[in-house]
């Protein structure tokens, strides 16, 4: 153990580990990536569809999984690992995107396909965030 002075104290304290350090700002990217996801997801809707209600049923579609899987999605963590969880999870949502990226510049693109992929980044959210908090 080192006797150097810590450079973060008080409420910061927690900044000292490494490991809680990466993961806060892991999750704070994430957190961006999430937002930034949900709102092009329902601009491309509605420059699709020019519905606000199909908008707002791409956002249940998205959240929706939060509340089926809640229940499974500890259990899984805890079988298969956190960081395990959390990686496949992300590697879902970049394939997810990269499809709907491919669709886009293809301009094939269709509101099913955002709908499906709103259930599919969802579930997979659903997963990361369970995993994630028990990190924390």
């Amino acid at each position: 153990m080192s006797n150097a002075p810590s450079r973060f104290t008080g409420t910061l304290a927690p900044l000292e580990n490494r490991p809680f350090r990466n993961l806060l700002i892991s999750n704070t990217l994430w957190w961006q990536a999430m937002w930034m996801e949900m709102i092009v997801v329902g601009w491309l809707v509605l420059e699709l569809t020019n519905s606000a209600f199909d908008v707002a049923l791409v956002g249940f579609c998205r959240s929706s999984p939060l509340l089926l899987t809640g229940f499974f999605s500890g259990p899984v963590c805890a079988r298969f690992g956190r960081l395990r969880v959390i990686l496949v999870s992300q590697g879902i949502n970049l394939v997810g995107l990269a499809i709907i990226t491919a669709l886009v510049v293809a301009d094939a693109i269709a509101y099913w396909h955002l709908a499906t992929g709103a259930v599919v980044f969802g579930t997979a959210w659903a997963f990361s965030w369970a995993a994630r908090r028990a990190l924390i």
